[in-house]
């Protein structure tokens, strides 16, 4: 019989290395612990002995309660934990049981409004349970405010606050249960893996609060340099669009606000004049029934647009998306103002200069994190991730898996040409080879222009593209202008040679439509409802590489790693500058991550290529290459700068060491 205890726990002081314990409420019991170091003694001695009796420890959000047990001096992995938060989640991902109908949120169809992943919102959705949020917003400021001593009407009112939200859990926990029995066919029930897989993720939910409790280092002085000049570079991004485009003028002066805003007639005018005008989205009008307009939102320019890290001068187009990932990057640095809901950047920034970010673990229907960008420097712009830095001593590195969705495909499909390919060292001079526009001896110096086609050519596959969007990004990455025909003349090269692809996605779909679910090794499943085949197709691989990126953080945890965030296919570890040993060992955890969940017949092919950087104050200022006592090659740098990113490091730097930017300057 497993035994369960059901718990919520309320702290603040979240940006710092420990959260501060408020209190903490467990099945009918509770303990103070602000101030109390007595009964923060205590209480750990509790749930050691909780957890020594075998109990699994069952909260909302996983993640909180393990930060306040490790402020309570306890290890949560050593714990067992079911999170219902990521049960939730999991519950709702393409569900349409459960995503569509009345939320706490309103009212959400298949076209409009989103699920409420909160625990009110789960409550209401599931037990009818309707929880007052004003008053649950009112407390958590309560708490948030951390005085030096609570009253004890304060004290009262917490502390029942926060029983009041395990009043709910054992039920909440068996309506989830019942969910599942509907979902799950029985024998997968019966065997025990539903409990299993749901501990799996609990567990990493517990070491993903040790990362956050680590936090990343930043270069603080930079940072706030950089953040006060915000407006200024916003401003001279826009300044210098409108003098290439004197003819259209996107951006216009407004005297009130003291700052360019955009000037939205005369950019749809542009739109309506351009080829891809039919196929535009449009705004959908709003509640108000407003008249659809040509939208103007970077999706919509990215789809036609879809240039990265540069932007070629004179294509209105590229500057216009230049203009909004500049300003997406920009967004949540500016210090936020009083009485603003929304979150500063710096709200993630801890007293030590480090940042404590929110990494939305199996946020994306296939498992992968998705991150509050708001405190994630590394989903921001890649010249911005030069911020981050170690102080002197340490050292930072980055291993990711080269190639790593391409490799699962192929190990997936058992598509011969597809293992060559990768074998070969090179993928994309693989396929050119492969379909017969580079020779046989063709190197990346020597067929530059064919392997950047056969790049944007598999990378646009992976995703399914079709050849209207697969000869604009072919149009976009090698500067020539590709047609619809060529695009589909690739698609069907791609297609002759890797068939075997095409079989296994075309099994995913049928058994999709068959089994009106798809599971990941791991356990993570997407149900039945998705409408998009080319979604779906797509979750079993990246599904995949997330179960590995997973495993591969509990690897490295447990080699003695500290594991600072994962980004995509790339795990980052902070270690003592020089002793490189420990890039070795964050290798050696990937490596045998990767091969986890590969069946036994094809481990021996499983051989996917790592690639490293690494970066200190204490490395020299040329960037160079040096091994690993294990023989890894890793780019080493002071400072860390993608390479696709130097021009743009270049042109920005000096923001990050201006004196603090007055808004009058722009003026």
């Amino acid at each position: 019989m497993i035994k369960f205890v059901f718990l919520d726990a309320e702290f603040n002081q979240t940006s710092e290395p420990r959260v501060n314990p408020v209190c903490l409420c467990w099945d009918g019991e509770q303990a103070w612990h602000h101030k109390e170091l007595g009964e923060r003694i205590a209480t750990k001695a509790r749930m050691e002995a909780l957890r020594d009796a075998g109990h699994v420890f069952v909260s909302f959000s996983v993640e909180s309660e393990a930060r306040y047990f490790h402020a309570l001096g306890l290890d949560p992995r050593e714990f067992q934990w079911i999170c219902l938060y990521l049960e939730w989640r999991q519950l709702l991902n393409h569900n349409a049981d459960l995503m569509y109908g009345d939320h706490l949120s309103g009212r959400v169809t298949q076209f409009s409004g989103a699920p409420d992943y909160s625990l009110a919102g789960a409550l209401f959705r599931l037990l009818k349970v309707k929880v007052d949020t004003d008053r649950k917003a009112e407390m958590r400021k309560l708490i948030i405010s951390n005085p030096a001593e609570f009253s004890e009407e304060h004290k009262r009112e917490i502390l029942e606050y926060c029983a009041s939200d395990v009043t709910h859990l054992k039920a909440l926990f068996a309506a989830m249960i019942k969910k599942y029995q509907t979902k799950f066919p029985k024998e997968y029930l019966d065997s025990g893996k539903l409990h299993e897989h749901m501990l799996l993720r609990g567990q990493y939910a517990a070491r993903t609060s040790i990362m956050v409790d680590l936090g990343y280092p930043l270069d603080v002085d930079s940072t706030r340099n950089f953040s006060d000049s915000v407006s200024r570079m916003l401003h001279e991004c826009m300044s210098d669009i409108n003098d290439q485009f004197p003819d259209i003028v996107p951006f216009r002066w407004d005297i009130k606000k003291s700052l360019f805003i955009m000037n939205t007639k005369p950019i749809r005018q542009w739109i309506a004049q351009q080829p891809m005008a039919d196929t535009w989205d449009l705004t959908d009008g709003g509640a108000t029934g407003k008249k659809k307009e040509l939208s103007l939102s970077v999706d919509v320019w990215t789809k036609f647009f879809d240039f990265k890290h540069n932007y070629p001068r004179g294509n209105f187009g590229a500057q216009m998306v230049r203009y909004f990932k500049l300003k997406q990057s920009l967004n949540g640095f500016m210090p936020r103002k009083e009485g603003a809901k929304t979150k500063s950047f710096w709200d993630s920034v801890g007293s030590d200069g480090r940042v404590r970010p929110y990494f939305g673990i199996y946020g994306a229907q296939s498992g992968r994190s998705q991150p509050s960008a708001t405190g994630f420097i590394p989903l921001k712009a890649a010249w911005i991730r030069s911020l981050i830095q170690a102080r002197p001593g340490r050292a930072i590195a980055g291993v990711d898996y080269s190639s790593q969705e391409f490799l699962l495909s192929a190990l997936a499909s058992q598509d011969e040409a597809m293992l060559k390919a990768y074998e070969s060292g090179d993928v994309y001079l693989a396929f050119a080879k492969q379909i017969g526009i580079a020779p046989k001896d063709a190197t990346k110096a020597s067929h530059k222009f064919e392997r950047d086609l056969c790049k944007s050519t598999i990378l646009g596959l992976s995703y399914l593209m079709s050849k209207v969007g697969l000869a604009r990004k072919l149009t976009n990455d090698t500067g020539k202008e590709h047609t619809e025909n060529e695009a589909q003349a690739l698609v069907d090269l791609f297609d002759a040679t890797y068939p075997y692809l095409q079989g296994y996605r075309e099994e995913i779909a049928t058994r999709y439509e068959s089994d009106r679910y798809l599971q990941l090794p791991c356990g993570w499943c997407m149900f039945g409802d998705n409408p998009n085949m080319r979604s779906v197709s797509n979750m079993p691989i990246q599904g995949w590489g997330s179960s590995i990126m997973r495993k591969a953080v509990e690897f490295a945890q447990d080699a003695g790693l500290d594991v600072i965030y994962t980004l995509h296919d790339a795990i980052y570890i902070e270690y003592d500058s020089g002793k490189y040993a420990a890039i070795d060992k964050l290798c050696e955890a990937m490596d045998r991550a990767f091969r986890f969940y590969v069946p036994d017949n094809r481990k021996a092919r499983a051989n996917c290529r790592l690639e490293a950087d690494t970066w200190s104050l204490d490395y020299p200022d040329v960037d160079d290459t040096i091994k690993t006592p294990k023989g890894m090659e890793v780019l080493r740098q002071k400072v860390h700068v993608d390479g696709r990113s130097i021009d743009d490091y270049k042109r920005f730097k000096q923001y990050f060491s201006l004196s603090r930017a007055s808004e009058n300057d722009l003026l």
